[in-house]
């Protein structure tokens, strides 16, 4: 749960609620925990009941927001288009847009023309003004014909990659529980408001 100031810009960082980070197994030790680590204990057949009760559920975003995920998604595309030197598209190109998640602080879009899975994160409430008009998205870009491999002992050390399960549930959560929705793409200088 972020909670702290960036004095440059006069802004405070914070959650309304606790985001998770990531999920993994910690070996079991009687060592003290370490600081400003929190244990919390739960009873596996309720969370596992209540995560099935609750997976299919999705926070509406409001229309200003899914605007500035469209503006972001349209240069993220431009971007990795020119850097591939590849022509922009002239056609309008269809893109999910997974729905938020009361519990990760992130949200994926699925490019389908160009086989992309995007990724936009923050340490910041993703629907928070400020992050609009201070701070940057965290962006990652996979090409699910480049960047997707069965395990990622295949590459590791690297973050260029996506497992195949994780590319599942992304477009799970992009194409049967997200909205769909047309962008064009204006080359560099052109009108961002289609």
């Amino acid at each position: 749960k972020s909670d702290y100031e960036i004095p440059e810009l006069d802004l405070h960082v914070e959650n309304d609620q606790h985001q998770i980070m990531s999920v993994e197994p910690v070996p079991v030790t009687e060592a003290a925990a370490p600081e400003g680590v929190q244990e919390v204990r739960i009873d596996y057949p309720v969370m596992r009941d209540e995560l099935f009760k609750t997976r299919s559920r999705v926070l509406a975003a409001d229309e200003e927001f899914l605007d500035f995920l469209r503006r972001s998604e349209r240069q993220q595309l431009r971007n990795f288009l020119e850097q591939r030197g590849e022509p922009l598209p002239t056609e309008p190109q269809e893109v999910h847009l997974a729905p938020l998640s009361s519990v990760a602080n992130d949200v994926w879009a699925f490019w389908e023309e160009g086989r992309l899975l995007i990724r936009f994160q923050s340490d910041m409430d993703l629907e928070d003004r400020d992050l609009w008009d201070h701070m940057h998205l965290d962006i990652e870009v996979y090409h699910l014909d480049e960047q997707v491999v069965v395990s990622l002992d295949e590459v590791a050390g690297s973050n260029a990659y996506v497992t195949r399960d994780m590319v599942g549930r992304a477009l799970f959560n992009c194409v049967v529980l997200g909205r769909r929705t047309t962008l064009e793409i204006p080359g560099p200088g052109e009108d961002e408001g289609k």
